[in-house]
């Protein structure tokens, strides 16, 4: 007979394991590897046809006002926001490839545009 508090810990293991997110979840790459890297020193992945080494998220740190935009691709795997605030928060994420925008959502939006064009 099992105890509630083994239950509970199989519960909670059942639950992480078949969780959506999480760094025990195995994420298909975003696409093919290529060798070459990006201007900025990212690996390129061939998606759908189109190479790309990184795809940017815009996430509010304050509404409205502060935002941080960051990719949101790292090892080929595509991250969700909360992952890649945390990977931040963490220093985990080179500074030069993120950005704090003090504006609006469409501030964010050109100035993920400007990063773009300069990849």
């Amino acid at each position: 007979m099992s105890s509630p508090k083994s239950n509970h810990l199989l519960n909670a293991l059942v639950n992480r394991a078949t969780s959506k997110t999480g760094p025990w979840v195995r994420r298909k790459p975003v696409g093919k590897y290529t060798t070459e890297k990006s201007s900025a020193g990212r690996p390129v992945y061939l998606v759908n046809g189109e190479r790309m080494s990184e795809q940017g998220v815009s996430i509010p740190l304050h509404p409205d006002h502060a935002w941080l935009n960051a990719p949101s691709i790292h090892d080929g795997k595509r991250l969700t926001e909360d992952e890649v605030k945390k990977r931040w928060r963490e220093g985990k994420i080179n500074e030069s490839e993120w950005d704090i925008i003090l504006g609006d959502r469409l501030d964010t939006i050109e100035a993920s545009k400007a990063r773009s064009d300069k990849l």
